[in-house]
């Protein structure tokens, strides 16, 4: 009884090629979307943690540059702050994350 039933569906019923064209384009459009949104958002985050790492940098320099005028100690405590500080952005960002 439940073979037949499922016999007769199975012949009778069907779904029509444009309904299943319209699906497939429109599920490949949203798919899109988002792999193209995600890779923004990506690409956005990435190019702000490269400004931060060279502003760090450049900081570094500066202090190592006028070392005499700052000072051996503030330079060395300065250089250990700068170093931390994307160390600890991120861990702002994603907490729990200290690699």
């Amino acid at each position: 009884s439940t073979v037949r039933l499922f016999k007769y569906l199975g012949k009778h019923m069907c779904i029509p090629g444009t309904a299943h064209g319209f699906l497939v384009s429109s599920l490949g459009l949203l798919l899109v979307f988002r792999t193209n949104s995600a890779y923004q958002r990506f690409n956005e985050g990435s190019k702000i943690w490269e400004e931060i790492l060279s502003i760090s940098r450049n900081m570094s320099r500066m202090i190592s540059l006028y070392e005499n005028e700052v000072g051996s100690m503030r330079r060395r405590r300065i250089l250990n702050l700068v170093a931390s500080f994307p160390y600890l952005l991120r861990n702002h960002i994603r907490p729990g994350c200290f690699c």
